[in-house]
């Protein structure tokens, strides 16, 4: 999903467990042509008014894992070890 500046975007957390701290709702917002994350979570004043608290932290951009490659130079010591 591509935001434009000053665009947020807010989903409710439906993987969120009950009793954890993981936010009850999450999002993406772009200030100034860059992306960030943001986590909310409902919260009640003193006085029984509910509220939003929340965290904005860069985005999080998965990495890609490297492939998986077999050393040809353990495969040939091994055989090189083999008594037959």
């Amino acid at each position: 999903m591509e935001l434009k500046e000053n665009d947020i975007v807010i989903f409710k957390n439906e993987k969120r467990q009950e009793g954890t701290k993981q936010p009850e709702y999450t999002g993406k917002l772009n200030v100034n042509g860059e992306t960030k994350d943001i986590s909310l979570w409902v919260q009640e004043s003193k006085t029984g008014k509910k509220y939003f608290s929340g965290k904005i932290k860069p985005e999080y951009k998965k990495q890609d894992e490297p492939p998986k490659t077999i050393n040809k130079d353990i495969n040939e010591q091994i055989d090189d070890d083999l008594p037959f």
